[in-house]
């Protein structure tokens, strides 16, 4: 994912010793991504099913395209803000977005 890649592009050495590497607003020029799918990621199939004890996912919907708005890069990993199903800004992992 695009997303990640500004992280993974640092130098192997930089990443444990400058692994912030910033906040990205991108609201001028949204990165359309979709929710992954649960099938093909078992292991995020918790965050949507009901899974007692874990956090439930109720405002985006796994196979559906949305628009990332800004994203948090750390180390080789981000976080993305999406318009969700209700219209409100909400911040997730990249893990549970796919480029569309």
């Amino acid at each position: 994912i695009r997303l990640s890649l500004v992280g993974s592009e640092m130098c192997i050495r930089d990443r444990d010793s400058r692994p912030y590497t910033g906040k990205y607003d991108c609201h001028d020029n949204p990165i359309k991504v979709r929710v992954v799918s649960l099938e093909l990621n078992p292991w995020l199939k918790k965050f949507f099913d009901g899974t007692e004890n874990v956090e439930q996912i109720t405002s985006i919907t796994p196979g559906k395209e949305y628009a990332v708005v800004a994203y948090e890069v750390f180390g080789d990993v981000a976080d993305v803000a999406v318009i969700d199903d209700i219209g409100e800004e909400q911040w997730y992992m990249s893990g549970f977005f796919e480029e569309s």
